[in-house]
């Protein structure tokens, strides 16, 4: 009998991020992609969405690039252009943000201060590794792909309070 070779089965190769990514942010988005998987074996952090949530994940097309936006819209005191992500649901597809700070989550500010992103969520996301706040990402995005999260755009209650979930059910912060 050969060794070696043939004969296993193959993992289905998880979505990539498409745009302008480099090795080292690709291999981010992919570990937080994982992540978020993961976490979906978790019976309640799947019970949050109302589909298929593990399929729609893995069935969705990521862009890395500008999300159009309503400047006027301002969504949990964050204007538009420091969003993380958008979706389409109708295109199946999540933009990350290309001027947001999916990738930076730390920044300068001025006058030699950082500012943490993953703070903006609250004091329970600022807790999360990086990898694990960018799967909190993925999985509300998730959450408007499975029309499980209506416009938080024009409801930020509906944000907060989703965020809230995912942290309790799929990563059991309370």
């Amino acid at each position: 009998m050969a060794r070696g070779g043939g004969g296993g089965v193959t993992k289905p190769a998880l979505p990539k991020l498409n745009g302008p990514v480099e090795k080292a942010q690709q291999r981010e988005f992919s570990d937080a992609l994982s992540d978020a998987l993961g976490r979906l074996w978790k019976t309640k952090c799947a019970g949050l969405f109302k589909a298929d949530a593990t399929a729609k994940l893995k069935s969705a097309t990521f862009n890395y690039g500008a999300i159009p936006v309503d400047t006027s819209v301002s969504q949990n005191g964050l204007a538009p252009e420091t969003w993380f992500a958008a979706t389409n649901k109708e295109a199946n597809t999540v933009t990350v943000n290309l001027i947001g700070h999916f990738f930076n989550l730390i920044v300068a500010v001025g006058d030699g201060k950082a500012e943490n992103w993953k703070a903006a969520l609250g004091d329970l996301a600022a807790q999360l590794s990086d990898v694990d706040f960018r799967a909190l990402v993925l999985l509300h995005e998730l959450g408007h792909l499975t029309d499980t999260l209506g416009d938080d755009t024009k409801n930020p209650d509906l944000s907060d309070a989703f965020n809230k979930s995912i942290l309790s059910d799929c990563f059991g912060k309370k």
